[in-house]
This record gives structure tokens, C-alpha cells and sequence, in this order.
């Protein structure tokens, strides 16, 4: 069976494969590479797909656009041009807000962590406080048992917040460190 991408009548056009490489290459859409080559953009989509060929005159251009982009080697990666004055500004205060976020994250992990430490040690407790407790006293051990489900919820809701914290704390870390990096 044929692919859907070829003629029958005919195999792949050679402009097919050179028209995205082209493109690609220089970064053009379908829009700009087709007013290049002097055809419609609906004709060089067409011809992309394999549904049809373009003009003789486009195809020759194409053909020598190829070889001449294969020879020019690609620009080495330049070093970043040096931060203004105001980029500097900006990713210094940037740096001061991460500070800042740091520290607001590390004052609510050591609060979900207290959280978390109260709500073991309240489920530790609470049969030796459950054994304590005349039985009579129903209204203590109601009480107790609204502690130890509210310990429960505590660590179903918050057990994953500490590792969310730090993920979170981690990856400020590395931001302020590639801040720093591009400060100097």
C-alpha cells in the first residue's frame, strides 16, 4: 500500500525533504521560504506533504539553497552579551525576593513539621490517655477521640507537604545560584 505522503504515478519529489531542511536550517516558515522561492505557501505545504511538486524554477533554487547552507558552518554559540545596568537591577531584586521566599518557606516547613510531630506523638499517646481516663468519663474520651481523628486528618493532609517544601526550597536554591552565576 502507498503512502499517503506519494503519487501513486510518482515517487517522493525531491523538493520535499530540501524544503523543510531549508526551512528548518534558517529558521523560516512555510510563508517566507515559499515568497523565496516565488510560489504560493498552499503550493510549498503541498509540496512538503508530497502532494505536489513545485515549479522547475523553485526546485533548481531550492537545489542550490541546500548545498550553500550545508557549507556555511553553523554560528558557534556566542557568550551572552553583558547584562545592563537595569537587568542587573532586575535580577538583583530577584535574588533578594528568593531570599525572601526562602525564608517564608523555611518558617512553614518547621510549622508543618511541628504539625506533623504533634499529630505522632498525639496517636502515641492517646491509648496510654485513653487508659488513664476513668471509663465513666465519656466526655474526655468523646474528647480524646475528636484529638486522635484530628491528629489522623493532620497527617493524611500535611505528610506530603514537608517533601513539597523542600522541593520547593531546592529548586530556589538553584535560582538564586544561577543568579548569582550571572551577577558575578
Amino acid at each position: 500500500m502507498a503512502s499517503q505522503h506519494f503519487s501513486h504515478q510518482r515517487g517522493p519529489a525531491p523538493s520535499q525533504g530540501i524544503a523543510q531542511a531549508v526551512r528548518a536550517h534558517l529558521g523560516l516558515t512555510q510563508l517566507e521560504l515559499a515568497m523565496l522561492l516565488n510560489v504560493s505557501r498552499g503550493t510549498l505545504a503541498m509540496a512538503e506533504l508530497g502532494r505536489r511538486d513545485l515549479s522547475p524554477a523553485a526546485t533548481v533554487l531550492l537545489a542550490q539553497l541546500l548545498p550553500a547552507l550545508l557549507a556555511v558552518a553553523p554560528p558557534a554559540s556566542a557568550a551572552p552579551a553583558p547584562l545592563t545596568p537595569e537587568q542587573r537591577d532586575e535580577l538583583d531584586l530577584r535574588r533578594q525576593a528568593i531570599g525572601l521566599e526562602e525564608y517564608s518557606l523555611r518558617q512553614q516547613l518547621a510549622r508543618v513539621q511541628t504539625r506533623l510531630l504533634q499529630a505522632r506523638q498525639r496517636q502515641l499517646a492517646e491509648p496510654v490517655l485513653r487508659a488513664a481516663l476513668p471509663p465513666t468519663d465519656t466526655r474526655a474520651h468523646r474528647k480524646l477521640s475528636r484529638l486522635a481523628e484530628d491528629a489522623e486528618a493532620c497527617l493524611r493532609a500535611e505528610s506530603a507537604a514537608p517533601a513539597l517544601l523542600e522541593l520547593r526550597l531546592r529548586v530556589l536554591a538553584f535560582e538564586r545560584a544561577e543568579l548569582e552565576r550571572l551577577l558575578g
